[in-house]
């Protein structure tokens, strides 16, 4: 398969910032940085902001930290994680100026922010050796890192990747096969943002894979993304991303939309009609 090489090294940004989870609004560049700006005020603190902030937390962060605690052989809670964020945030650097300010200005505060959790915090709240995090380190353009290899705690993009290839291959026909891999591996790389753009998203698929119509992109991305509106319901990479060990069938609403997916991507393979969407799978 040759689609190692677009796997980007910022896949993992992505993905931990958006975790495909539509459950909690994903906030935007702008919004983080203002909360991360305003996390030092007690007014701030005091806020219905603050607490849709900390939600924030619980959805693009805790899971990936309590996964990474519990393989070291710890108890921790999301609770706890969070907790261990707003705490290290807090912390003053120089007067007046806070670990939040520094993240702030970060060009992905969500992102950057899970760099200094899996890099420092999280290895240093169990004593675990871990990259001490000086001042010149917090700072947004450090070349350290800039060169740093970031660690989510999420299955790697291009284990991701392999799995569901290991699941779709066998549920896809064969004149799709060649080019699946680079299909999912874009996906991987390239996650769902707003409705309005999934149309744009399939077209610049179809370009990268000309193997694949536009309709059979759409299956591909129903199954891997998940379909709307739940998209966490039937996402395979999600899932992966959280667990490389997840198996489809143990999930009834994975297992159905891979039943569906067999029969949507051969009908839109051979000529067929498509299924009407509110078949039963």
């Amino acid at each position: 398969m040759k689609y190692r090489g677009c796997l980007r090294k910022r896949a993992c940004d992505f993905w931990l910032v958006m975790m495909m989870l539509e459950t909690v609004e994903t906030w935007t560049i702008a919004r983080q940085r203002e909360a991360f700006a305003l996390l030092p005020q007690p007014e701030f603190r005091a806020s219905p902001e603050f607490v849709a902030f900390l939600e924030q937390l619980h959805v693009n962060h805790a899971e990936g930290l309590v996964k990474r605690a519990r393989r070291w052989g710890y108890s921790f809670e999301p609770e706890e994680a969070v907790n261990m964020l707003i705490v290290n945030l807090l912390e003053e650097i120089d007067t007046g100026r806070f670990v939040s300010d520094y993240v702030a200005e970060s060009e992905h505060p969500f992102a950057y922010l899970g760099r200094c959790a899996f890099r420092s915090w999280l290895p240093k709240e169990f004593g675990v050796r871990g990259n001490q995090l000086e001042v010149p380190e917090l700072l947004p353009d450090s070349e350290a890192y800039a060169q740093a290899e970031y660690d989510s705690g999420l299955t790697d993009i291009s284990e991701v990747v392999e799995l569901c290839l290991a699941v779709l291959l066998p549920r896809t026909p064969k004149m799709l096969q060649d080019q699946l891999g680079e299909l999912v591996a874009f996906l991987a790389v390239n996650p769902p943002q707003r409705l309005s753009y999934e149309h744009f998203e399939r077209q610049a698929a179809a370009k990268y894979c000309p193997s694949f119509t536009e309709d059979q992109i759409s299956a591909v991305m129903n199954i891997t993304w998940g379909g709307r509106p739940n998209r966490a319901d039937t996402s395979l990479m999600g899932q992966f991303l959280l667990d490389e060990e997840f198996k489809p069938e143990d999930s009834p609403t994975h297992y159905r939309a891979l039943r569906y997916y067999q029969k949507e991507i051969a009908a839109r393979t051979d000529g067929s009609r498509s299924l009407n969407k509110g078949q039963a799978a």
